[in-house]
């Protein structure tokens, strides 16, 4: 039987960063004409109510002759495939055509992971969010009286607007039909809702961003900012960790731990409830968890450069072998990469700050991968 078709090559034979495809014919009636070939990258969310996403690398009308290949750089790509607990990530490819057998469709999915990864020894998601135990009290006697009355006052307000929510919930849960102050007990669309359960919400939402707020505050003991990598991040860097931010102690730090860590996240969103109530969340599931530095000084004098004290080497280089490379697909779908600096201090709030990814291209992590492969 004649046939026209359409295969992904294996990886030594793709162009210079970019996938290749070969399209083949022996149909002499195809031959000639015109055939369209469309190569999607494609995001799978696998939580329930989950929203996929996909972008087209490549729409292009061509003329099939005998053997033609079409190469799609990683840059529109986004992404190679991947598996994982929330996400999957696939490639895929359609031809559509007519032969001398009527219409041609051929699809080709590439779902197969290209790199191999070692599961984390450590969790991620506590490597990069560790557990912040700090004393509030102490926190606050080491700020500026200033700043010690705009932290006492974020959280009077944040109280005061707690209480009216949760007041407001209350009255409207135990209120008649009609009569409620606030939260109604049917929505927009005509359902029934809690009016104490919005209240909950309502005041959880406003807790947390109160408590950033006085977080902010509690975190000026020092000052902390990023130094960014000249060059960004690429195979075989080696940075002093001083060299990645700048600080200044305001009081005496005590046992002050630096680390640099890492990870890979699975991003997405998922969709909950329906009509009015129907809400769109986001995730970012940490994985690969890695541990790039750490070190302890035991005391850090007020008014000293912090930097100063972490004289230790950083080796980044250490990513392209633990990680995988970033493939976000869109600016919420897909495979991001993360890295963090994190002071930390066992009675004051901790420090952090996020690395930026300039320099991380699918390009060296391919490469890293084939001399893995090698040796």
């Amino acid at each position: 039987m004649r046939e026209t078709r359409i295969q992904c090559l294996p990886h030594d034979q793709w162009e210079p960063d970019s996938i290749t495809w070969v399209v083949t014919s022996d149909d002499d009636e195809a031959l000639g004409r015109e055939f369209d070939l469309r190569i999607r990258t494609r995001v799978e969310v696998k939580l329930s109510g989950g929203n996929d996403a996909s972008i087209t690398a490549l729409d292009e009308s061509f003329t099939l002759r005998r053997s033609q290949k079409f190469s799609v750089s990683f840059e529109k790509l986004k992404a190679l495939p991947f598996q994982g607990d929330s996400i999957n990530i696939s490639i895929e490819a359609r031809l559509k055509g007519k032969g001398s057998e009527g219409r041609i469709k051929e699809t080709v999915v590439l779902s197969e992971p290209v790199f191999e990864r070692e599961e984390s020894k450590v969790n991620a998601a506590q490597l990069i969010e560790p557990k912040d135990v700090f004393c509030f009290k102490k926190n606050l006697k080491v700020l500026s009286f200033h700043q010690q009355i705009v932290t006492v006052l974020l959280a009077f307000v944040a109280l005061i607007a707690c209480g009216i929510a949760m007041a407001l919930g209350v009255h409207d849960q135990m209120a008649g039909h009609g009569q409620e102050i606030l939260l109604s007990k049917v929505n927009s669309d005509g359902e029934s809702q809690s009016p104490l359960m919005a209240a909950l919400a309502a005041s959880g939402g406003v807790g947390a961003f109160f408590w950033f707020l006085i977080r902010k505050q509690l975190r000026k003991y020092m000052t902390f900012v990023e130094m960014p990598i000249r060059g960004g991040i690429t195979p075989g860097l080696v940075s002093r960790a001083g060299s990645l931010f700048q600080g200044k102690a305001r009081i005496d730090l005590h046992n002050i731990t630096l680390r640099v860590v890492a990870c890979n996240r699975e991003c997405g969103t998922y969709t909950t409830g329906s009509g009015s109530n129907r809400r769109t969340h986001t995730f970012r599931s940490p994985f690969l968890g890695l541990l790039l530095y750490e070190e302890k000084v035991e005391l850090i004098k007020k008014g000293d450069a912090v930097e100063r004290w972490f004289p230790g080497e950083v080796y980044f280089d250490t990513i392209y072998e633990a990680l995988l490379p970033p493939m976000m697909v869109t600016g919420s779908h897909g495979v991001g990469v993360y890295w963090e600096v994190q002071l930390i201090h066992d009675d004051l709030v901790d420090q952090e700050i996020e690395g930026n990814l300039n320099g991380l291209v699918m390009k060296d992590f391919l490469d890293r991968e084939k001399e893995l492969a090698v040796s």
